[in-house]
């Protein structure tokens, strides 16, 4: 298979809430399963799982590559049956900071291949975040307004980046 051009996506939420929240709410099962999937697997530890699956998209197997609470969780994606020939390796980097009192979330997608193949996939994870982000943020907000009340407003951001593998 000869090296084609790969293409990932940037998107970030600003949230209203501590960056511990937001860190549980991406590694805590009962929590995913609230704003993310229908079905979830997590194993906290790099080397470990992390499988979700939604009854209206399918799934997502990946291998926890570096698990830093509260900092940084990056996901390779395994191969899944019927998925289009790729000789990359697809990977979500989820980055964390603090920004005042709100929690600031970044996701970093690469390696999705720019072919015909991959085109449904590619569209279907850089619009389908936004729409993830937002439920997230409305989710985690409204628990901690119920906790105490939150004054910052928040907003999600989109970005496409390109690169040649």
């Amino acid at each position: 298979m000869s090296l084609v051009r790969t293409r990932g996506y940037a998107q970030h939420v600003e949230i209203a809430v501590p960056v511990e929240r937001v860190w549980e709410a991406l590694t805590h099962v009962p929590t995913i399963l609230r704003w993310y999937a229908d079905r979830a697997v997590v194993e906290p530890r790099p080397g470990g799982r992390f499988f979700v699956e939604r009854k209206d998209r399918g799934g997502r197997d990946a291998q926890i590559d570096i698990f830093e609470p509260n900092r940084r969780l990056r996901l390779v994606y395994l191969k899944l049956p019927g998925s289009p020939p790729s000789n990359s390796a697809l990977v979500d980097d989820f980055l964390l900071d603090s920004k005042d009192s709100s929690a600031v979330l970044r996701v970093l997608g690469s390696g999705i291949p720019d072919t015909p193949e991959w085109d449904p996939i590619y569209a279907r994870l850089r619009l389908g975040w936004p729409v993830l982000f937002r439920q997230l943020r409305l989710m985690l907000e409204d628990d901690h307004k119920q906790r105490a009340p939150a004054g910052a407003d928040s907003k999600v951001k989109t970005a496409d980046t390109r690169r040649t593998k």
